[in-house]
């Protein structure tokens, strides 16, 4: 999935140039997935919503939260075991980013691809059961449906149990992601069941100065894009820089990148709520 840099004044073209200029994004997706339905273009407005069934949905706002989600195989060109992988902007603000790829190497054409983080599935947001993540082949597949409820809420659903390898046992797993109307929250529900009860491990990564307070995510603090995550859910919170040295990465993220390590056990359903929340600096322009 493509990125974009938060490190230059230029960040907010590129990130409004990928993910809510709609046109060029239709034309860029299209090469790759084919024509978006015709069906698709009389019900919803492309600024809003691009949808290419079964590969790659992204709901957007005009002043709040846009999100995608991701679809397909995992045997296509230039391939990262990234089924099922979200990100999420606010405002045109990274929150949640896939990414990307490094610079290429030898080692990213060998059968060391999937051990780098660029392109290996626990470098996406997927969850990891028991340790085995996603593989790479074209029979590891998602599902990518899309549908909006009368209020106007925008939901992308995958089915990913099929991504995964069958010594897991893994049964089901829907990844369902939610955007509010107005995009004033944004929801990820994943839901799965196995034959035993797996510890599940989320890994989000953000550029974003990111805090925790008890089991609330700060993102991007104290400014007009502070977003609040409660992960109250989690048995386990844990924030790791992500340290690296690549010009690609660098390129796109900065240097500051953080892994969130969300992990809990016993359960077969949880949910990651986004929300827009009142910094001390919207109080001091109230007043």
């Amino acid at each position: 999935m493509g990125n974009a840099s938060n490190a230059s004044a230029n960040t907010g073209k590129k990130i409004r140039l990928h993910l809510q200029n709609g046109e060029l994004l239709r034309n860029t997706l299209e090469s790759l997935f084919g024509p978006c339905p015709a069906k698709f273009d009389s019900m919803h407005d492309f600024s809003e919503t691009t949808f290419f069934p079964g590969h790659l949905g992204i709901l957007r706002s005009k002043d709040g939260f846009t999100a995608s989600l991701k679809g397909g195989h995992n045997n296509e060109m230039h391939n990262h075991n990234d089924l099922g992988h979200f990100t999420l902007f606010y405002a045109g603000t990274p929150v949640i980013i896939d990414l990307g790829t490094n610079v290429y190497s030898a080692k990213t054409f060998s059968s060391e691809r999937y051990h780098s983080i660029y392109h290996g599935a626990h470098g996406h947001n997927a969850a990891i059961f028991d340790g085995i993540c996603q593989e790479a082949g074209r029979h590891f597949t998602a599902s990518l449906d899309f549908r909006q409820n009368a209020d106007g809420t925008r939901i992308l659903t995958s089915d990913l149990h099929q991504a995964y390898p069958e010594k897991l046992h893994l049964t089901s797993y829907i990844r369902t992601l939610e955007l509010s109307p107005g995009g004033k929250s944004c929801t990820l529900t994943d839901q799965y069941t196995a034959e035993t009860s797996p510890q599940a491990l989320v890994c989000l990564f953000t550029p974003l100065p990111v805090r925790l307070l008890g089991k609330m995510l700060l993102f991007n603090e104290h400014t007009e894009s502070q977003v609040e995550l409660d992960a109250s859910v989690f048995d386990s919170i844990e924030l790791i820089p992500l340290i690296h040295n690549d010009g690609n990465i660098r390129a796109s993220w900065g240097d500051q990148i953080t892994q969130i390590r969300l992990s809990l056990r016993g359960k077969s359903t949880y949910a990651l709520k986004f929300t827009r929340t009142v910094s001390a600096l919207d109080h001091s322009q109230s007043l």
